[in-house]
């Protein structure tokens, strides 16, 4: 798994259907109890390739917060048959809908708590950018994305760890109070 390597940065894992068991019937749960970032797993409820028995023996086991999102009645490919779906009111589409939200709600609070223990181990200071200078990151954002060694070249005198130190402070929820506080002090 691409998230267990030491040279890439990961902020969180999710799992879509996750095979737990192998062809043999074996628990494949090495990787998985190596990770060390937040996990969030989405399984269907009858997914033949990972039992919701085995994988809350796993998920215990586990170092890392990990949170399962179940799509009841959901294959390893999240189908649900038609009569389920009647059966509890719901379409696929609602279902998936639902998932989505669950994995946003997940992300969200894991990079939060991600953001708040480097911010808390590392002193910031708030970034200052003129209006000139705020408009053209987010021009050069939407041109580049977080390519921040590109955007620092448009800005004479600022770096890149400025640009995206500024960015993150401008755009994060765990940064919205301390905003705050310093308006209005």
């Amino acid at each position: 798994m691409v998230a267990g390597k030491e040279d890439i940065a990961v902020s969180a894992v999710i799992c879509l259907g996750y095979p737990l068991k192998g062809m043999k019937g074996a628990v494949r749960d090495e990787t998985l109890l190596q990770l060390t970032v937040p996990v969030m797993f989405v399984q269907g409820s009858k997914d033949g390739l990972c039992p919701l028995e085995k994988l809350e023996a796993v998920r215990e086991k586990m170092k890392p917060m990990n949170k399962l999102h179940v799509i009841d009645g959901g294959d390893h490919s999240f189908k649900i048959a038609k009569k389920h779906l009647q059966i509890n009111g719901s379409t696929h589409d609602e279902v998936e809908d639902h998932a989505v939200q669950s994995i946003a709600e997940f992300i969200s609070t894991s990079l939060g708590e991600s953001l708040h223990s480097e911010v808390s181990s590392t002193k910031w200071e708030f970034i200052t950018m003129t209006g000139q200078e705020e408009d053209l990151i987010y021009r050069m954002y939407r041109l580049v994305g977080d390519r921040w060694d590109l955007i620092a070249g448009r800005l004479p005198g600022r770096n890149a760890d400025e640009i995206e130190r500024f960015w993150i402070m401008k755009h994060s929820q765990v940064f919205d109070e301390k905003r705050n506080q310093a308006k209005n002090s």
